[in-house]
Protein backbone atom coordinates (compact mmCIF):
# COMPACT_ATOMS: atom_id res chain seq x y z
CA UNK A 1 0.00 0.00 0.00
CA UNK A 2 1.22 3.58 -0.42
CA UNK A 3 0.94 4.39 3.13
CA UNK A 4 3.72 1.95 3.74
CA UNK A 5 5.95 4.21 2.06
CA UNK A 6 5.05 7.12 4.25
CA UNK A 7 7.37 6.65 7.14
CA UNK A 8 10.46 6.60 4.83
CA UNK A 9 8.98 9.71 2.64
CA UNK A 10 8.77 11.34 6.01
CA UNK A 11 12.25 10.58 7.22
CA UNK A 12 13.70 11.62 4.29
CA UNK A 13 12.28 14.82 3.81
CA UNK A 14 12.59 15.53 7.06
CA UNK A 15 16.19 15.30 6.89
CA UNK A 16 16.04 17.63 3.75
CA UNK A 17 13.78 20.34 5.88
CA UNK A 18 16.73 20.05 8.82
CA UNK A 19 19.86 20.52 6.40
CA UNK A 20 18.26 23.40 4.80
CA UNK A 21 16.89 24.99 7.99
CA UNK A 22 20.69 24.37 9.39
CA UNK A 23 22.60 25.40 6.95
CA UNK A 24 20.61 29.00 6.56
CA UNK A 25 21.21 29.27 10.24
CA UNK A 26 17.61 28.40 11.27
CA UNK A 27 16.71 25.96 14.52
CA UNK A 28 13.68 25.72 13.58
CA UNK A 29 11.10 26.14 10.88
CA UNK A 30 7.06 26.38 10.83
CA UNK A 31 4.73 25.29 8.48
CA UNK A 32 1.27 26.33 8.25
CA UNK A 33 -1.46 24.69 6.16
CA UNK A 34 -3.12 27.94 5.41
CA UNK A 35 -6.49 29.59 6.12
CA UNK A 36 -9.68 29.47 4.17
CA UNK A 37 -10.97 32.68 2.22
CA UNK A 38 -14.87 33.65 1.62
CA UNK A 39 -15.80 34.81 -2.17
CA UNK A 40 -16.42 38.51 -2.36
CA UNK A 41 -19.62 39.73 -0.56
CA UNK A 42 -20.56 36.22 0.52
CA UNK A 43 -20.37 34.05 3.72
CA UNK A 44 -19.39 30.63 1.56
CA UNK A 45 -15.81 29.52 1.53
CA UNK A 46 -13.49 29.03 -1.13
CA UNK A 47 -12.50 25.33 -1.56
CA UNK A 48 -9.59 25.22 0.39
CA UNK A 49 -6.51 23.92 -1.01
CA UNK A 50 -3.17 23.21 2.05
CA UNK A 51 -0.13 25.14 1.15
CA UNK A 52 1.47 22.71 -0.77
CA UNK A 53 4.98 22.66 1.51
CA UNK A 54 2.60 21.96 4.19
CA UNK A 55 1.03 19.04 2.35
CA UNK A 56 4.26 17.46 1.38
CA UNK A 57 4.92 16.79 4.98
CA UNK A 58 1.11 16.09 5.90
CA UNK A 59 -1.31 14.61 3.73
CA UNK A 60 -4.46 16.51 5.00
CA UNK A 61 -6.95 18.52 2.72
CA UNK A 62 -8.08 20.83 6.09
CA UNK A 63 -7.03 24.35 7.50
CA UNK A 64 -5.24 26.23 10.00
CA UNK A 65 -2.61 23.12 11.17
CA UNK A 66 0.83 23.68 11.38
CA UNK A 67 4.11 21.71 11.42
CA UNK A 68 6.98 22.64 13.51
CA UNK A 69 10.15 21.09 12.39
CA UNK A 70 13.20 21.41 14.76
CA UNK A 71 16.66 19.38 14.89
CA UNK A 72 15.27 16.49 16.50
CA UNK A 73 11.57 17.34 16.37
CA UNK A 74 8.91 17.18 14.27
CA UNK A 75 5.41 18.44 15.93
CA UNK A 76 2.00 18.70 13.73
CA UNK A 77 -0.10 21.04 15.52
CA UNK A 78 -3.72 19.73 14.54
CA UNK A 79 -6.98 22.11 14.34
CA UNK A 80 -9.95 20.12 14.82
CA UNK A 81 -12.78 22.40 15.83
CA UNK A 82 -15.42 21.12 18.05
CA UNK A 83 -18.52 21.99 16.09
CA UNK A 84 -20.43 19.57 14.21
CA UNK A 85 -20.20 21.55 10.85
CA UNK A 86 -16.47 20.93 10.83
CA UNK A 87 -14.47 17.88 9.38
CA UNK A 88 -12.92 15.91 12.51
CA UNK A 89 -10.10 13.61 10.63
CA UNK A 90 -11.16 10.47 9.16
CA UNK A 91 -9.80 7.40 8.20
CA UNK A 92 -6.41 8.43 6.01
CA UNK A 93 -4.43 9.31 9.80
CA UNK A 94 -1.51 6.88 8.58
CA UNK A 95 0.58 9.84 8.73
CA UNK A 96 0.67 11.00 12.40
CA UNK A 97 2.52 7.95 12.96
CA UNK A 98 5.38 10.13 11.80
CA UNK A 99 4.68 13.44 14.49
CA UNK A 100 4.26 14.18 17.91
CA UNK A 101 0.63 15.34 17.34
CA UNK A 102 -0.70 18.17 19.10
CA UNK A 103 -4.85 18.45 18.60
CA UNK A 104 -6.15 21.74 19.24
CA UNK A 105 -9.85 22.82 18.91
CA UNK A 106 -8.58 26.32 17.46
CA UNK A 107 -6.31 28.48 14.97
CA UNK A 108 -5.92 30.75 17.98
CA UNK A 109 -4.68 27.98 20.32
CA UNK A 110 -2.57 26.17 17.72
CA UNK A 111 -0.70 29.68 17.46
CA UNK A 112 0.08 29.86 21.10
CA UNK A 113 1.54 26.38 21.35
CA UNK A 114 4.45 27.60 18.92
CA UNK A 115 7.37 29.12 20.05
CA UNK A 116 8.62 31.55 17.32
CA UNK A 117 12.37 32.77 18.30
CA UNK A 118 14.62 35.01 16.24
CA UNK A 119 15.94 31.89 14.74
CA UNK A 120 12.54 30.60 13.41
CA UNK A 121 11.65 30.63 9.54
CA UNK A 122 7.98 30.33 8.40
CA UNK A 123 6.71 29.42 4.82
CA UNK A 124 2.83 29.62 4.58
CA UNK A 125 0.38 32.03 4.16
CA UNK A 126 0.36 34.56 7.58
CA UNK A 127 0.95 38.33 7.15
CA UNK A 128 2.08 38.83 10.06
CA UNK A 129 5.48 36.18 9.74
CA UNK A 130 7.80 37.01 7.99
CA UNK A 131 9.70 34.12 5.76
CA UNK A 132 12.70 34.13 4.26
CA UNK A 133 13.01 33.47 0.16
CA UNK A 134 15.46 31.11 0.39
CA UNK A 135 13.98 28.86 2.45
CA UNK A 136 11.03 28.74 0.30
CA UNK A 137 13.20 28.73 -3.07
CA UNK A 138 15.45 24.95 -1.72
CA UNK A 139 12.36 23.83 -0.53
CA UNK A 140 10.59 24.22 -3.82
CA UNK A 141 14.04 22.57 -5.38
CA UNK A 142 13.23 19.89 -2.97
CA UNK A 143 9.35 19.38 -3.60
CA UNK A 144 10.52 18.90 -7.19
CA UNK A 145 12.88 15.47 -6.43
CA UNK A 146 10.06 12.89 -5.79
CA UNK A 147 10.11 10.24 -2.75
CA UNK A 148 9.09 6.63 -4.02
CA UNK A 149 5.91 7.92 -1.93
CA UNK A 150 5.18 10.83 -3.86
CA UNK A 151 6.08 8.70 -7.09
CA UNK A 152 3.35 6.14 -5.99
CA UNK A 153 0.89 8.80 -5.19
CA UNK A 154 1.12 10.38 -8.66
CA UNK A 155 0.86 6.89 -9.92
CA UNK A 156 -2.28 6.67 -8.14
CA UNK A 157 -3.22 9.58 -9.79
CA UNK A 158 -3.13 8.86 -13.17
CA UNK A 159 -4.25 4.82 -12.88
CA UNK A 160 -7.60 7.20 -11.51
CA UNK A 161 -7.70 9.93 -14.00
CA UNK A 162 -6.92 7.75 -17.35
CA UNK A 163 -10.22 6.20 -17.73
CA UNK A 164 -11.43 10.11 -17.94
CA UNK A 165 -9.03 11.16 -20.04
CA UNK A 166 -9.67 8.29 -22.59
CA UNK A 167 -13.99 8.63 -22.12
CA UNK A 168 -12.80 12.28 -23.52
CA UNK A 169 -11.01 11.29 -26.19
CA UNK A 170 -13.47 8.91 -27.63
CA UNK A 171 -16.32 11.74 -26.99
CA UNK A 172 -13.94 13.67 -29.16
CA UNK A 173 -12.62 11.96 -31.78
CA UNK A 174 -16.69 10.65 -31.94
CA UNK A 175 -17.27 14.36 -32.97
CA UNK A 176 -19.35 15.45 -29.19
CA UNK A 177 -18.65 19.11 -28.86
CA UNK A 178 -16.14 20.83 -26.05
CA UNK A 179 -19.46 21.07 -23.66
CA UNK A 180 -20.50 17.60 -24.17
CA UNK A 181 -16.83 16.32 -23.36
Amino acid sequence: MIEDLFPTHVESILADARRIIAELGYDQLVLYAGAPTLYAADDQEVIFRPHPHFKRFVPINSPHHILVIAAHTARVIEVLPEDFWEEKGGDDEFWKSAYDVTVVATEEKAWELVQLTPKTTFVGERTNITADPKVTAALDHSRSLKTPYEVACIEEANKRAAPGHVAARDAFMGGASEQDI
